[in-house]
Order: C-alpha cells, then structure tokens, then sequence
C-alpha cells in the first residue's frame, strides 16, 4: 500500500512562505554555530567556524533566490546577513592573529628570561597571559602565569608571583593536566618557603602533593625536585633526619640520570644541612665534624660547578646555587681562619655572578651575598694598593646593597661599604667624594664612630679645624659610650693633633699622654708609636730637641718592626697598617727636617714615599716626593697629608 503523504500535506511544504522559513532557520542555526566554534582554540575550529559561514552564505543566498522579486524585508534580513558573516569571518580571523601574536609573545619572553633580560620578560609574559585569556588558550595561559611567577619570585614580588602560580594551578586542574598541577604545586612550594615561618607548613604540603602525582606519572626527575623541596622546608622546620633523608634520595635521582647540576644543587643543600649544624661562629656550641661534612658537600658541588662542560648549560637556578657554596664557604674558611681561600672563594662568586649577565635575574638573598664578596674583595684591594680595583668593587656592591638591602642574611652593611668606599677615595685624592661616603656611613651606629674619624681627618687636611674638632668628639663620645678602648685614644690622639695646631700645647700633650696610657695599657705598638710622634710634634715646637729627638726614635723602632711584620701579614688582618705606616713615616721625616736630621727625615720620607706608591697612593707620592726635593732647601718641607690615628 502507498504511504506517501496525501498531496495536500506536500503542497503545504513546498510553498514559498515554509521553505523561506525553513531556509532562514538553517541560516540562523549556521551562524550561531559558526559563532560557537569560533570561540575554541583557533588552531583547531578556525576552518570548522569558516565552513559553517560558509553554509550560511549559501542558505541566505538560497533564501533569494527562490523569490523572484524580493520583498524590502528580504533584503534587510539578507543585508543583516552579510554584515553578521563579515563581522564572524572578522572575529574568527583577530582571535585567530591575536593567538598568533601571544604565541611571539611568549617565545620572545622565553629567550629574555633565557638570557635574564627579566624586565622585557615580564612585560612580554604579561602580554602573552592577556592574549591567551582573550582567545580562552587556557592551557597555555597557564604555562604563562607559571613563567610570570617565577620572574615575579626572583625578583620579591612574592604577593604577585602567589596569585600567579594559584591561576596556574587552577587552570591545569580544571583541564585535568597533572603534569601542569605537579609544576604548579612545586613552585607554589619554593614560594611559601621564603615566606617564612607561618607559610612553611603550606610549603611542605604543595610539595608532598606535587610528589605523589609525579610519582603517578613516573616523573623522575620532577620527583627529584619534589624531594628536593621537601628537604629544604623539613631543615626550616627542624625536621633534621627527615630533611636529611629527602635531599639524599633527591641527590640518588640525579645520580641515576646523569644530571650534574642537579647533583650539585643536592650538595649544596646538603651542606647547607650540616652548615646550620656545625654552628661555625659559636665559640661554645661549635661542631667541627659537621662543619667538616659541610665543607666536603660544597667542595663537591663546586668542583661540578666548575667544569667547562657544566658551566655551558648551567641554568639561573644552578649559578645561584654556586654563589651559595662560595659564599658559605668562604664563612667557614674564615671561622678558620683561612684567608686566602676565603678570598678564592669571594672571587669565584664573582665571576658566576658577572656571567649572569643581570644582577636583577638572581633572587635578592645571592644579590646579597655577591655583594658582600664584591665589598671584601673591595677591601683586599684596598690593603694591596690597587685602589681603582678597589673603588670599582666597592661601588658595585654599594649599587647592590641599595637596590636589595641587607635583610634576611648576614653580610656586609651598607654603611661599612660606605665608609671603606670613602677610605678609599681620600686615598686616591678625592677629598668631595670621601666625605660624601662618609655623610652616607653616619646612619649606621657600628661605624658611626669611625666615619666621624675620616670625616675628622678630611676636615683637617683641608684646613677645617673647627669642624674636625667636632667630627673627632662625637667619635670620642661614641667610643666612651660604646668602645672600644683603642677607639678613646685613637680619639684623643686625634683631638690632639688639632689642639697642637691650634699652638694650645699644654692640652695637645694632656690628650696625647692620655691615649699613649691607654695604648700601653693595651699594649697596641702602632698607638703608642702614633702617640710618641704626637708627643715629639709638640717638643719641637716648644724648641725641647733632644725630647722630640727621643721619641722620633722610639717611635721609629716601632714602627720599622711593624713594616716588617706587615710584610708578613694577611691583608684581611691589618688591612691598613701600610697606610697608617706611611703616614707617620712621613710626620718622623718632618720631624727629622725641622731637627736638622736631613739624613734620618731623607730616610723616613724615603719609606713613606715607598709605601705610598705600593698602595697606589700616587697623589702623596707626590706631596712625599716633594718634601724630598725640597730636604736641602732652607726653609723645612710642608707636613704631607698622615693617615688616621689608630
């Protein structure tokens, strides 16, 4: 039997009124679909998005064409149409380059970082986050907060790196990427480890949950970090065998797949271990075992640091790691007194810390500690005489201290450098700038005392006696109220000094009898020696001969057998006893002068010239050259600039 629809119903379908509707129908549905899929990711739905554009041209074309003469609404809507089809081929097309464009974003941001252009990094890691939240590319929006917020880390931004690593952390759990999840929960760990104390507990569970999914995984060497994360927050938390046993398991990973910087991140965590146990700088509670473990643990971590073939590949993360082993290994060669390879050490730290090419791309803390091996390799230069070395070191690690301070580690204040900085100025004739140091250094009250010494000394050179006089008793003060002892009779020799050139001389050899007692209470030779000159200044002047001859003899006996101490002497010992020798070789040589000595002031102002030019003092090598020629002339040479009484 025939089942076809009775003709009525196929009439009533084929009318031009339905089948326009049925059209439309299509071309609406067409567009919300092609709207739909151009919402995805574009490299996967822009031609699925463009196809149904495209039925939807034909659907609308189909529509006008089955009416021969178009109704003014029939145009509107196919008019409608076209600029609805424009507006989605328009859309399709901009997510599609905005994608295009957050993909160069990210690979330019990602060889910045490469090469620790940190600022550009940001900038363009910022850009390419934007674009993929645009485009919904979650996953790889992900991947982009996960490089912001190692930047924002490096650099203490931790608040911004925090809510960097959570958006990362929800996405990749959202789009069930474990691997993504794993990475975010590690660097969410490293995080809350240097928020302190309170977030420590946080720390160890970020890393415990990135373990057990790489474990799932099979992630060896993610598992590595884990434990590695693990072992540092369980130290913090005095967890010490637990600790202990983390980073050992860490450190048999990266044995097992050869990763030598890995290995050497685990040794030094290692000896940062024992290093806390040892407690290197207590006297009393000292553990020269475990101080010994530590210093065989970041021995071997820099023995692997220093190979040519590691240091090629070496990432951001491992040279701070090495600026870490040098740094405590210099702190423990100077528990033990072990200078020259504490200065090796300062000088390696250096070189890793110059090749990374920006400081900014080192976490504050290494920023830190190169600035404290940039300060004391200022100061050995410094007590070598090679004063430009010295004042280049010491201006960069002023640069540092500024930018980072010093909080959080124990190194090397800002106001030390300061005061070393304008040492070293005044020693390289530069009189403006030393003081300027010196203003700078009067914040801190542990240097205090001396900056207003060198201020004194500045002032005085340049005829300032008023204003020396002051500099001097606000250190006299301070050193009464503080100490130490040596520092009262460096003060009162000082003040003496000014006293004698003020002709008051009854008070000048009051204040010098008082430091030389304190000296020999002390038993500080190059003090008392400082004060024997003093005392023979003021007996010249008083025309007593034989008295100043007396003490000019003295202190010379010191103060050759010092010069030949100091010859033998570590710099970081007596860092500026040839400075100071020089200074009162030349006061004995003018001395000598004004006594007819010609020989003995020849003599003295011979070692002084000597020993300035030794230390690369060459403007007093002048002034002391100067006195020489002029020995034979009859009127005495000029009182060269002297170093500061210790």
């Amino acid at each position: 039997m025939d089942k076809s629809p009775p003709p009525d119903a196929n009439r009533r379908w084929s009318q031009p009124r339905v089948r326009a509707l049925l059209i439309s129908l299509v071309a609406a549905s067409s567009l919300l679909l092609g709207w739909f899929l151009s919402t995805g990711p574009p490299s996967v739905t822009t031609g699925l998005a463009l196809a149904a554009a495209g039925f939807f041209l034909l659907a609308v074309h189909r529509l006008v064409r089955d009416r021969p003469r178009p109704s003014f609404a029939m145009l509107m809507f196919a008019l409608a149409a076209a600029v609805a089809l424009g507006w989605l081929v328009w859309r399709t097309a901009s997510r599609h380059a905005k994608s295009a464009e957050a993909d160069a974003c990210f690979d330019q941001a990602l060889g910045h970082y490469r090469r620790g252009e940190l600022d550009k990094a940001e900038t363009l890691f910022g850009k390419a986050r934007g674009l993929y939240r645009r485009v919904d590319r979650e996953e790889a929006e992900a991947d982009a907060c996960g490089k912001l917020g190692l930047i924002y880390r490096t650099r203490g931004k931790l608040e911004k790196a925090r809510r960097a690593f959570r958006r990362a952390l929800e996405i990749n759990e959202r789009l069930g990427r474990p691997e993504g999840e794993a990475d975010a929960c590690v660097n969410l760990g490293h995080l809350f480890v240097r928020q302190g104390r309170d977030s420590r507990a946080m720390a160890a569970a970020m890393f415990r949950r990135a373990l057990a999914i790489n474990e799932r995984l099979g992630r060896q060497e993610r598992i590595a970090d884990s434990y590695s994360g693990l072992g540092r927050t369980c130290r913090m938390q005095g967890k010490l065998a637990e600790a202990e046993t983390m980073h050992r398991k860490a450190l048999a990973i990266y044995e097992r797949l050869g990763l030598q910087g890995g290995v050497a991140n685990q040794y030094v965590n290692l000896g940062h271990f024992y290093y806390h146990q040892g407690r290197i700088f207590s006297s009393k509670q000292a553990n020269p075992a475990k101080r010994d473990e530590a210093e065989t643990m970041y021995r071997k971590a820099v023995a692997i640091y220093e190979r040519p073939d590691v240091q090629e590949a070496m990432t951001l993360e491992q040279k701070g790691m090495a600026i870490e082993a040098y740094f405590h290994l210099v702190r423990i060669y100077r528990s033990l007194r072990k200078w020259d390879e504490g200065e090796q050490m300062h000088r390696k730290a250096v070189a890793v810390f110059e090749r990374v090419g920006r400081q900014e791309c080192v976490a504050p803390r290494r920023e830190q500690m190169a600035a404290d091996s940039y300060a004391r390799l200022g100061y050995v230069c410094q007590g070598q005489g090679k004063l430009a070395d010295a004042e280049q070191l010491q201006r960069k690690a002023v640069a540092i201290i500024e930018r980072v301070g010093t909080r959080g580690i124990v190194i090397v204040s800002l106001a030390s450098v300061y005061r070393d900085l304008g040492r070293t100025c005044a020693m390289r004739g530069k009189p403006a700038e030393a003081e300027r140091m010196f203003q700078k250094a009067l914040g801190d009250e542990w240097v205090q005392a001396l900056s207003y010494q060198y201020l004194g000394h500045i002032y005085q050179t340049q005829e300032k006696l008023d204003e020396a006089e002051q500099m001097f008793r606000k250190a006299l003060a301070i050193y009464k109220a503080k100490g130490p002892p040596h520092g009262v009779a460096a003060a009162y020799n000082n003040l003496g000094v000014i006293r004698w050139r003020q002709g008051r001389l009854k008070e000048a050899e009051e204040l010098c009898r008082k430091a030389l007692a304190i000296y020999e209470r002390l038993g500080r030779q190059q003090g008392i020696a400082n004060s024997y000159v003093g005392l023979a200044d003021i007996c010249q002047t008083r025309a007593e001969m034989a008295k100043a001859d007396g003490l000019c003899s003295k202190a010379l006996a010191i103060y050759d057998d010092l010069g030949r101490q100091e010859g033998k002497a570590n710099l970081y010992i007596s860092r500026n006893g040839q400075e100071g020798l020089a200074g009162q070789y030349a006061k004995l040589g003018t001395i000598y002068a004004k006594l007819g000595k010609k020989d003995k002031a020849r003599e003295c102002w011979t070692k002084a010239r000597d020993l300035y030019a030794k230390m690369g003092m060459h403007y007093m090598v002048e002034k002391v050259q100067g006195s020489l020629e002029q020995l034979d002339a009859k009127r005495p040479a000029s009182r060269p600039a002297s170093a500061p009484s210790r």
